[in-house]
């Protein structure tokens, strides 16, 4: 998304980790608006089957296709686990958001013992 006059309104980048940890992570991102986003929310999507931390500076709010109201998000960190749809995000003011996005059985090779 471009402004008139040609600066982003958007900026996402993303960084692979170092060797030691990349058999569990897949990447760091982060993503910056310049602009309120409040009026028109911002979809993240997040491969599927990956599990993703996503660290905000500022109270945000979070929708998905299966929730019918807007959530609060706050600052901090949150965990997001496996999913299959987009995630909208919305704020009042400029938003900045940065994750860590696991590989989908990164957990599961740090416990050895089975769930059920």
């Amino acid at each position: 998304m471009w402004r008139k006059d040609k600066s982003p309104v958007m900026q996402y980048t993303e960084t692979l980790p170092d060797d030691i940890f990349s058999q569990h992570l897949e990447s760091y991102w982060r993503l910056a608006t310049y602009c309120p986003t409040d009026n028109k929310p911002l979809k993240l999507f997040l491969p599927t089957c990956t599990f993703n931390i996503l660290f905000s500076d500022q109270l945000c709010w979070i929708q998905t296709e299966s929730d019918a109201a807007w959530l609060p998000l706050p600052p901090g960190a949150t965990f997001f686990g496996q999913r299959n749809h987009p995630i909208q995000i919305k704020a009042k003011t400029p938003l900045r958001l940065g994750g860590v996005r696991c590989k989908p059985f990164a957990f599961a090779r740090l416990i050895a013992q089975p769930i059920f």
